[in-house]
């Protein structure tokens, strides 16, 4: 049972350390200003399909289905009425969670395996073969230290 989860974990650790260091295939949004957005939305509001506003990260997808980016104030009341008719997401979460989970779990796991991986060899050279090659070799000392008293 502890070889399962041994390489389950090793095995969730090595797509966590791949996932950290490969780069989402996902294509760029176009950059717009947010003048351009805002005539758009005044004029026609229905060719903006959803906006999606983070902090002052706007990104959103045109009725074609292209996407596009751009950065604008944060949201007030009046700014607020002037959305009115789009689908809006306002996305507040922080990104300590996935700072958390994409960063700091994968090492915290690695220095958990590290430690783990000590304390079994340490115990494995007390108790096993390790102990008996000291003890091995504490004789042979003894024996070259006696024979050397015999014969100086």
């Amino acid at each position: 049972m502890k070889k399962v989860l041994l390489i389950a974990l090793g095995v969730l650790l090595l797509i966590a350390v791949y996932n950290m260091f490969t780069p989402a295939p996902s294509a760029e949004p176009d950059h717009v200003s947010l003048g351009q957005l805002m005539d758009t939305i005044r004029a026609q509001p229905h060719q903006v399909k959803w906006l999606r506003i983070r902090d002052t990260s706007w990104r959103g997808q045109w009725a074609d289905g292209r996407r596009f980016r751009t950065n604008g104030p944060k949201l007030d009341g009046a700014l607020l009425k002037e959305l009115a008719g789009i689908p809006l997401e306002l996305d507040d979460t922080d990104d300590f969670t996935a700072l958390l989970i994409g960063t700091w779990l994968p090492l915290l796991l690695l220095l958990g395996l590290f430690f783990w991986f000590m304390r079994r060899v340490s115990k494995a050279q007390r108790s096993g073969l390790g102990a008996r090659v000291v003890q091995l070799e504490a004789e042979l000392a003894l024996l070259k230290s006696q024979s050397s008293r015999i014969y100086p």
